[in-house]
Parts: C-alpha cells; sequence; structure tokens
C-alpha cells in the first residue's frame, strides 16, 4: 500500500472536518479569526463552543474557556 496516498486523503479529510467545523463556528458568532483556531483544535468540543455564544457568553471569556 503506498502511505503517500493514506496520508494524502487522512490530510484531506482532516481540512473538510475543519472547513465544516469552521462553517459552524462562523455560523455561531464567532469572530472569523477565532473560528480559524477554534476549528483546527479537534480537541475542543464544537458544540460548546457554538452552546457558550448561543447562551449569550460573553466573547472573551467564551474563548478563555475553550483555550
Amino acid at each position: 500500500m503506498n502511505t503517500n496516498l493514506v496520508t494524502h486523503h487522512v490530510a484531506a479529510v482532516d481540512r473538510g472536518v475543519e472547513d465544516w467545523r469552521f462553517r459552524q463556528l462562523l455560523a455561531a458568532g464567532w469572530p472569523e479569526r477565532q473560528a480559524l483556531v477554534l476549528a483546527a483544535h479537534h480537541d475542543i468540543d464544537l458544540h460548546l463552543a457554538c452552546d457558550l455564544l448561543a447562551k449569550g457568553c460573553d466573547l472573551a471569556l467564551a474563548w478563555e474557556i475553550l483555550l
């Protein structure tokens, strides 16, 4: 098996997941710069990140909670 193909496929899947996470974060009200950072950190709970803003949490406080 060609490991280059597997590595390329995994990287493409990761980019797709990050793109999806990014779009979800933008829709939830995160600024673009912070959404990019949060989307790249797969260990950060996407639902929590979105819910914090939806429930009225201050953006700066939500950022501190997540990171």
